[in-house]
């Protein structure tokens, strides 16, 4: 299985401690994690949207993958699942309403989102109560926006993944 981690606005795949975290994490469990580099703040909603649809194709990434987007790359990582044969796609602190256009998982995506109760940019209330019908929530009362609180998270990432590859997460 592969992952796709999809960044914030004010990020960089260099900069992210939870992107790092997860790639580390995944990667010690023979997973690749990508993070592409998608530039959101010097990119269109359509240039970003041809960027990462591009970045799949020409890493090949398909079959077995999830897709994971903290705050902006929340946005990123629902909208490019809804689009693609992602399997489940995992929410950090999502973003959703960032364009205006107030994303919503597809039908039948599974979709789990960590929301933590300080984040201090976004209203993890509202994004609670916009999603909890559709999605997986679960709410933590530390972490803030960066998900300072993101090794106490990456367990229950892998739990999630697990739940749809009944042998345990493998990289065929």
């Amino acid at each position: 299985m592969n992952i796709i981690f999809f960044h914030g606005k004010l990020s960089t795949p260099e900069t992210i401690h939870s992107a790092l975290a997860v790639k580390i994490f995944f990667n010690a469990k023979g997973m690749d994690v990508y993070i592409p580099d998608y530039k959101p703040n010097d990119s269109s909603k359509e240039q970003i949207e041809k960027f990462l649809e591009n970045y799949i194709k020409e890493n090949n990434i398909g079959g077995e993958f999830a897709i994971i987007g903290i705050s902006l790359g929340g946005y990123w990582a629902l909208n490019t699942a809804n689009k693609t044969t992602a399997e489940r796609c995992i929410l950090l602190n999502p973003a959703l309403n960032y364009y205006n256009d107030s994303i919503k998982p597809k039908n039948g995506l599974p979709v789990t989102c960590f929301l933590n109760e300080d984040d201090e940019l976004l209203d993890s209330y509202k994004t609670y109560q916009d999603l909890k019908l559709r999605c997986d929530c679960q709410l933590f009362k530390t972490g803030g926006h960066r998900m300072s609180n993101i090794y106490e998270i990456l367990p229950k990432i892998e739990k999630t993944l697990n739940r749809f590859n009944p042998y345990g997460l493998v990289n065929d």
